[in-house]
């Protein structure tokens, strides 16, 4: 049976992108200094995130979407071979997915130009005093600074993150903060 660290370290041997470190500590930190136990997570990867998040605490329930066929069936073969009961993955567009319960943290790490969306969609699903946590803020450093970019292409991406980061940070229904810790985090936390 693999543990977490097999799973991150073949993850990064496949290129596939997963949380980082400092990021994964400050969320199940987060995790378990609120409590927060039903979790709905936006992009499930190969499943490291949410079985992470797990880790935490036994009571815990993740609810994680996962649109990427070849992604899905890897985080399905690794949930299995975790034997992992506390982790609910689904096959599906998140943005065609409509929950009936209620969540103490939404996890967003999808595609980044859908932040908002994804947001908008399901931050009704959040409970008051819970949490939205978007992941890769910073987008490499890009967010950040501008002037770094040299595609269009990118750079409207980069405008789509900062309108969303701004939009969030000044929102009256929530009290958001930015970390600067991993590849950039955004905590909202529902008022």
């Amino acid at each position: 049976m693999k543990n977490l660290k097999q799973l991150k370290i073949e993850a990064l041997e496949n290129e596939v992108p997963i949380i980082e470190d400092e990021a994964l500590a400050f969320i199940q930190n987060l995790i378990k200094e609120n409590n927060l136990r039903n979790i709905l997570e936006i992009g499930s990867g190969v499943g490291y995130s949410a079985l992470a998040f797990c880790e935490v605490d036994p009571g815990i329930k993740v609810l994680t979407l996962e649109k990427d066929s070849a992604r899905f069936s890897k985080a399905k073969q690794n949930l299995l071979e975790f034997n992992d009961s506390q982790v609910e993955l689904i096959h599906v567009d998140a943005l065609t997915y409509r929950p009936e319960r209620i969540f103490d943290l939404l996890f967003i790490d999808g595609a980044k130009t859908k932040n908002q969306e994804f947001f908008d969609l399901f931050a009704q699903n959040v409970s008051t005093g819970g949490y939205i946590v978007i992941d890769d803020i910073d987008l490499h450093g890009f967010v950040q600074d501008i002037s770094l970019v040299r595609t269009k292409h990118l750079r409207d991406l980069v405008r789509c993150i900062q309108l969303f980061k701004e939009n969030l940070i000044n929102d009256p229904n929530y009290e958001t903060s930015y970390y600067p810790i991993g590849d950039g985090i955004l905590v909202a936390k529902k008022k």
